[in-house]
């Protein structure tokens, strides 16, 4: 285990530092943990891609496990964190603590992302993170992909991760 010290925006890039930030959010010998080890090199490089957020900006992480989704707000900086997961509608509120004893709170929304509707208004979110989603779509990936467009903001972002692009 090592040491958690504050990271912030600007220690984005020291991938070291940021491993360990992501490990204080998930309980040690936990099948989260073992996930996180799993796939740290990939979780760190998806949030080094994200922007820097403001406590005006909202961003969405879609597929949302809580592995990187405190980093969003308390290293990225983003007022709203707002997650979705495939379900059949309503929410899920998550809550997660830090063996530092920092708490972050989600609010989850549960839709099918190749055919529903996006629960939110056109243009709310200044940034979406589709990470390893992508791959798991098996009729419409197009279908997805407007919804995204439509939810993000004129000149908003959108991260995109695959580890399989013709799958």
């Amino acid at each position: 285990m090592c040491p958690a010290p504050p990271v912030h925006a600007t220690d984005v890039r020291d991938s070291g530092r940021l491993g360990c930030y992501l490990g204080q959010w998930v309980t040690p010998d936990s099948e989260q943990s073992r996930y996180l080890e799993g796939h740290l090199t990939r979780l760190v490089r998806t949030l080094q891609l994200v922007p820097p957020g403001t406590r005006e900006e909202r961003i969405l992480e879609m597929g949302c496990y809580l592995q990187i989704t405190p980093a969003l707000r308390f290293v990225l900086g983003y007022s709203e964190v707002r997650g979705c997961y495939l379900g059949s509608g309503g929410l899920d509120e998550r809550m997660v603590k830090s063996r530092e004893g920092d708490v972050f709170d989600c609010t989850i929304d549960l839709f099918d992302a190749e055919s529903d509707p996006f629960p939110y208004p056109s243009h709310h979110f200044d940034t979406v993170v589709c990470g390893e989603l992508l791959e798991h779509l098996q009729h419409d990936p197009m279908r997805m992909m407007t919804e995204i467009y439509r939810v993000l903001k004129p000149e908003g972002v959108l991260v995109l991760t695959t580890p399989n692009a013709v799958s």
